[in-house]
């Protein structure tokens, strides 16, 4: 039998080695939480191959349940939603995490809900699936979206609590 070999495998946008086991098609998932200074993440990669050597490209990035129901207070509206967008180079299933400060009537949870979405695709459109990874990990993409909202109510928390690529 022959013994397996360990590579390492360079993953896309956060820039850091791994030493896995490199086959093709197969996916990694790590904690990202550190790099992110408490923000409980977690990132999804899968290997390809090019060159001869093997990197890591990422495909989908969420937060974790325990840190979204530590953010979570009685009084507050949640609201969610969950919608495909294409980008330049692929299309994703983005799913963002509006919470008021306060509670609040359906009609404004739909009018944030809608601008959310229309704020998200927009911002979407003309960037590839990298440059949008990127902007949710360096939380470029919530300040925009979290400046926009807040005309509409005050926001206590505004994120994306799921991003992955679909085919």
């Amino acid at each position: 039998m022959v013994k397996a070999k360990f590579q390492e495998v360079k993953l896309e946008i956060l820039g850091i080695n791994v030493e896995v086991i490199p086959i093709e098609k197969k996916t990694i998932k790590i904690d990202i939480t550190r790099m992110l200074r408490g923000k409980g993440c977690e990132a999804k990669f899968v290997i390809k191959k090019e060159n001869g050597g093997f990197y890591g490209e990422i495909i989908s990035l969420s937060l974790f349940p325990s840190y979204i129901r530590r953010i979570i207070h009685t009084g507050t509206s949640i609201i969610e939603d969950s919608f495909l967008t294409e980008c330049k180079d692929a299309k994703l299933k983005i799913k963002p995490l509006i919470i008021t400060r306060n509670k609040v009537h359906r009609s404004v949870r739909t009018r944030l809900r809608n601008e959310a979405k229309a704020e998200i695709i927009e911002l979407c459109k003309n960037q590839t699936r990298a440059e949008i990874f990127e902007s949710i990990l360096n939380s470029v993409m919530q300040k925009n979206l979290s400046k926009k909202l807040k005309i509409i109510y005050p926001l206590a928390f505004c994120d994306i609590r799921k991003i992955e690529v679909k085919k």
